[in-house]
């Protein structure tokens, strides 16, 4: 028997990100601002699950494809730093990464300029059971942004994955290449966990009401659906249980990643057998803690900073 060496595999993109905080939101109408402070760090939706996972305690894989340019440099040197396992990342001339300039107002939130990159999505192809026989979760970070897994073979990795009793996360973001809301509906009856958040998911449904959205997910083969709701908070629904958990507050400075910090913080309690509200709420407090600094993974320490953090906003 292959034994289970790595709690979750994070398969998707990373990216270099510039973070801008203090950018009055009309900057572009401008012939120049300056910003109150700049950030220069490695992000991407995969990245940055794989790095907050790894820090809270969880084996966790990166699963990304990398260029062999400076900015692909930058972005693995700073991947060496974390508790994160490497092995299974592919470096190639062929691969142009991501370039993500965060623009932050003083409100904390934030807006994209992208330069798209080229060739570093997967196909289920390349990822060999011998990588899915060593886990005991992946995650895809995220639907709409994934290539060929968004158009079938992420349904036909998740099948594989269910197969082997592998635990499915998939998070969401923005439809940018406007593949269309049913393009990614052949993946839903082998997730376990489907995290998208309020905006996304409306697109997704048509639904407006988290309710309904959650009711519509399900319908479609869903067995969990956690919707992230901002600043609100998130909300639960299963076969079983439904819930609404408040956000925590914190003095906000960028929202940058907290969808993938929330993903991190979940998986992370899923995987210790938590119940599903402690998990959300684990979640909930590492998206806040995220937010109290600059950047997409850098605020977030260990899983007893997390605790403390709890139990300091009770």
């Amino acid at each position: 028997m292959i034994e289970k060496d790595i709690d979750v595999i994070c398969i998707g993109f990373a990216a270099q990100d510039i973070v801008m905080l203090g950018i009055p939101q009309d900057a572009l109408l401008r012939d120049s601002v300056t910003a109150r402070k700049t950030e220069i760090t490695s992000g991407g939706d995969a990245n940055n699950q794989a790095v907050v996972l790894g820090r809270l305690g969880s084996r966790t894989a990166l699963l990304v494809k990398l260029g062999a340019d400076a900015m692909s440099d930058s972005i693995y040197s700073e991947l060496e730093k974390e508790p994160v396992n490497l092995s299974f990342v592919q470096r190639s001339a062929e691969v142009q990464n991501l370039l993500a300039i965060c623009v932050c107002r003083d409100d904390g939130q934030r807006s994209f300029l992208l330069d798209p990159g080229k060739n570093y999505h997967w196909s289920q192809e390349e990822i060999a059971d011998s990588i899915l026989d060593r886990t005991k979760a992946i995650s895809l970070g995220s639907l709409f942004h994934l290539g060929k897994l968004d158009t079938g073979d992420g349904e036909i990795l998740f099948r594989r994955a269910k197969e082997r009793g592998i635990l499915t996360f998939a998070d969401m973001t923005a439809d940018i290449g406007q593949i269309g809301p049913d393009t990614v509906k052949g993946i839903y009856p082998y997730t376990d966990f489907l995290m998208p958040s309020l905006t996304e998911a409306v697109y997704i449904t048509g639904e407006r009401e988290p309710e309904r959205i959650a009711r519509f997910f399900l319908k479609s083969g869903v067995q969990n659906v956690v919707i992230k709701l901002g600043d609100k908070g998130c909300y639960f629904k299963n076969l079983k249980e439904e819930f609404y958990m408040d956000a925590f507050s914190v003095p906000v400075v960028d929202t940058t990643g907290c969808g993938d910090n929330f993903v991190a913080g979940f998986i992370h309690q899923v995987l210790k057998g938590a119940s599903m509200r402690t998990a959300v709420r684990f979640g909930c407090a590492v998206g806040a803690v995220n937010a109290s600094q600059a950047g997409a993974h850098h605020a977030v320490e260990n899983e007893a900073q997390i605790e403390k953090f709890i139990q300091k906003s009770i």
